[in-house]
């Protein structure tokens, strides 16, 4: 056991408090794919619906996120591409702008991005 230990979990969380960031890493995921044509549409890390979902967006807005995932199947030779797997998610936070009854502001759920 230890940090050296092959089956350690490590997870990184990354916080972004910044409108321009998130749009950035957006965009990223919007457009990534476009200079790739060759690609298979079962490989990219934002499907069709993804896509539309990021065309979709409204603004972001309080305590907007965009997670990525990054899962590994140890059962798979380290060679092989389906070892990996990206998981993207998005919200675009809270969109009410009007009071709440309760002086809470209920967040827009996560949209899956990944095929």
């Amino acid at each position: 056991s230890g940090i050296l230990h092959p089956m350690r979990h490590v997870r990184t969380r990354i916080y972004f408090t910044s409108e321009s960031h998130l749009h950035a890493i957006a965009n990223v995921l919007r457009y990534a794919h476009l200079d790739r044509p060759d690609l298979d549409p079962d490989t990219v890390m934002v499907g069709p619906d993804g896509r539309q979902a990021l065309k979709e967006m409204p603004e972001l807005d309080y305590l907007s996120s965009v997670v990525l995932r990054l899962w590994e199947d140890m059962s798979l030779p380290t060679d092989d591409p389906a070892r990996f797997r990206v998981e993207a998610m998005l919200s675009p936070g809270t969109l009410y702008n009007e009071p709440q009854p309760d002086h809470c502001l209920p967040r827009m759920p996560e949209k899956h991005l990944h095929p």
